[in-house]
């Protein structure tokens, strides 16, 4: 006997439309890494493009495979992978080194800071790592979008996580005043341009 999973085109379409109904200043990234969670990254892209701003993968890999399948962008959330790095891609940059790196490559490439707010496999996790990040890219062709983190779970240490990335939100709008409407947040598996 096989396992089937069933999904329901229509309540993954509602369900999009109802982040869209709560967020109506919001733009929606969609994560369609590991071949969107094991149910067909074809498929689901086919049914939420029209419905999202953006695809988010894993990997610069899953990132080619979603690129022949749409023009919207995409943001790779994994960890940077060196020599692996395209200016059609978005990609999440969780360190000083990271930055320092894209800078070395002298490109326009768009980037958004992870956070760690306790999830704890990669991000930054210091204010002053974070300050450092954004003076360093005041002066480079980096194009910073925004900056988000990943929640653990969902339970009450959310508002520990959600406390702890606001701190950071708050550092970034400093920074730059650019980034103020362009505030990503991980969310599960779903990402909110603010």
């Amino acid at each position: 006997m096989f396992n089937q999973i069933i999904i329901s085109k229509s309540s993954l379409i509602n369900n999009i439309k109802q982040v869209k109904k709560n967020n109506p200043c919001s733009k929606i990234c969609a994560m369609v890494k590991a071949n969107a969670y094991g149910v067909g990254v074809e498929q689901v892209v086919k049914i939420v493009e029209p419905l999202v701003d953006y695809f988010g993968v894993a990997c610069f890999f899953e990132a080619e495979k979603v690129a022949k399948l749409t023009n919207k962008n995409i943001l790779i959330v994994g960890a940077l992978e060196c020599g692996f790095v395209s200016e059609r891609f978005c990609y999440a940059v969780s360190s000083i080194e990271d930055i320092k790196y894209l800078m070395s490559l002298n490109k326009k490439i768009k980037i958004h800071l992870k956070i760690n707010t306790g999830m704890n496999r990669f991000g930054f996790s210091k204010l002053k790592d974070v300050r450092h990040a954004l003076i360093l890219l005041k002066n480079s062709k980096l194009i910073l979008e925004g900056i988000f983190t990943h929640f653990a779970t969902a339970d009450n240490f959310i508002n520990v996580q959600m406390k702890r990335f606001n701190s950071f939100v708050k550092l970034a709008k400093k920074y730059s005043k650019n980034l103020i409407n362009r505030i990503l947040l991980l969310y599960f598996s779903c990402l909110l341009f603010l």
